[in-house]
């Protein structure tokens, strides 16, 4: 008697393919601080980040006056990010002087084609203010 190919083989070897490609993109993310989904622990703000800041500056300075507050000056200062489908960017801003409020925090989506977007944004920080989770525009 002739025993039929076992057709569920190659999906078997599939599947088994595609758990481990995805277990080590889950660990790869994990030990380089991008935790899917998490956020990274915040670090300085380099050229990156202050290109990324600069794209939305007109929309966050536009934000900030509305809020009453004055904008003299333009720095991000440090940032700290999550991997989502694309990267949010949560950056703490300098726009003015004032010690206690002259900081905001803004959420910045940028897509895995690059465009960046304002989506949220925090007014009236200090220095001393951690960054935290900066709600989405409703």
């Amino acid at each position: 008697m002739k025993t039929l190919p076992n057709l569920h083989e190659p999906y078997t070897a599939c599947r088994g393919l595609l758990a481990i490609v995805l277990l080590t993109f889950i660990a790869s993310t994990a030990v380089a601080g991008k935790l899917v989904g998490g956020q990274s622990e915040t670090q300085p703000a380099d050229d990156k980040v202050e290109g990324i800041a600069k794209t939305v500056q007109s929309a966050i300075t536009q934000r900030v006056e509305a809020d009453n507050y004055a904008v003299t000056q333009y720095t991000a200062i440090s940032y700290r990010t999550q991997l989502v489908n694309g990267i949010n960017y949560f950056i703490k801003i300098r726009v003015n002087d004032d010690p206690s409020t002259g900081y905001v925090h803004a959420r910045v989506f940028q897509s895995f084609g690059g465009n960046s977007q304002l989506v949220g944004l925090e007014t009236g920080h200090s220095l001393e203010d951690p960054i935290g989770f900066v709600e989405t525009f409703l």
